[in-house]
């Protein structure tokens, strides 16, 4: 009798881990199924957002064709120099076009020689706006790389940091030497050695970049000047 008891009370407790593992695996299995639907979905949206930027560029072509060009050479240019060193991420891909999309705000001061005290104030304020923007559609690390793009190895950028997103020591880059190629009302082009030294010399042994990678962006952009002047 009381072997049968004890056959019993094991067979309940068995039967009691059985369950317990039951719904343990209901519930994992449920967690994964949550982490898929918002893989799905975070891709869905991610979808989107490019569809949306696609379709903003050529718009800004055809109405805004100052900022236009101000921003696809700049994001061209920085994407070209990240798919050589095998960054492209769509969150780079995102930053690379929207770190000056806010100049639409102030693309007056785009067109000045030089800017005082107030105008600097607000010519610097884009990072931010940028940025906003994107932690607004969920692209936190787009904003993050945004941010920082105007950051410096030594810390003389606009933010004081030395530490920040390799993606953003692209776009910096790909801006500085791409300001400096281009002539302006005020000023004729920069010399490919000028171009060179104004944007790369400040990444030559950094930490963002090895010396393999600082030649490979160097001959990049003596490429890029080539095409572009």
């Amino acid at each position: 009798m009381e072997g049968q008891k004890n056959m019993e009370n094991n067979g309940n407790k068995i039967e009691k881990v059985r369950k317990n593992k039951g719904n343990n695996m209901e519930n994992k299995n449920q967690k994964k199924l949550n982490i898929n639907v918002s893989l799905s979905d975070f891709q869905k949206h991610i979808e989107y957002e490019k569809q949306f930027l696609f379709k903003l560029i050529p718009f800004l072509k055809t109405f805004k064709l100052n900022i236009f060009n101000y921003n696809t050479n700049i994001g061209n240019l920085a994407l070209s120099i990240g798919n050589i060193l095998d960054i492209r991420s769509d969150d780079f891909i995102f930053a690379c076009y929207y770190a000056n999309m806010s100049f639409l705000s102030m693309e007056h001061l785009l067109r000045k020689e030089t800017l005082n005290e107030e105008e600097l104030k607000t010519f610097k304020r884009h990072i931010y706006l940028s940025a906003d923007f994107l932690e607004k559609i969920n692209l936190p690390k787009s904003a993050e790389i945004v941010l920082y793009h105007h950051e410096k190895p030594n810390a003389q950028g606009y933010l004081r940091k030395q530490s920040y997103p390799k993606e953003s020591a692209i776009i910096n880059i790909a801006e500085e030497f791409t300001e400096a190629i281009l002539p302006r009302e005020y000023r004729p082009q920069y010399t490919l050695k000028e171009a060179l030294q104004l944007a790369l010399e400040p990444y030559k042994n950094s930490i963002f970049f090895d010396n393999r990678e600082y030649e490979i962006i160097k001959k990049k952009l003596t490429n890029s000047y080539l095409e572009l002047v």
